[in-house]
């Protein structure tokens, strides 16, 4: 899952996610998440682009626990690769993500 729809659909963001993509979210046997979008959401957090009530290493324990969601580890090759994407180019000197 994308970090934005995970953001969205975690948090429940009126308006983000049509009800069909929360039912197709909610009935799949296993919701997956990349790890870098721990990375992703604590660096949006940091530069005040998104808010989640409270502390972000609260929020992050609390979806853990939860267990809705499955991390996927960044991998070797997964990185190494990511920088050949065109939108990672277009961010060098810029902020990232």
């Amino acid at each position: 899952m994308d970090t934005h729809i995970w953001y969205w659909w975690i948090n429940q963001i009126p308006g983000r996610l049509s009800s069909g993509i929360v039912d197709l979210i909610e009935q799949a046997d296993e919701v997956a998440v990349s790890a870098i979008s721990v990375f992703e959401m604590a660096w949006l957090v940091r530069h005040g682009r998104i808010e989640l009530g409270g502390e972000f290493e609260q929020w992050l324990e609390d979806v853990i626990e939860s267990d809705c969601v499955k991390f996927l580890p960044v991998t070797p090759q997964i990185a190494s690769l990511a920088v050949a994407f065109p939108a990672y180019l277009e961010l060098q000197g810029r902020d990232r993500p």
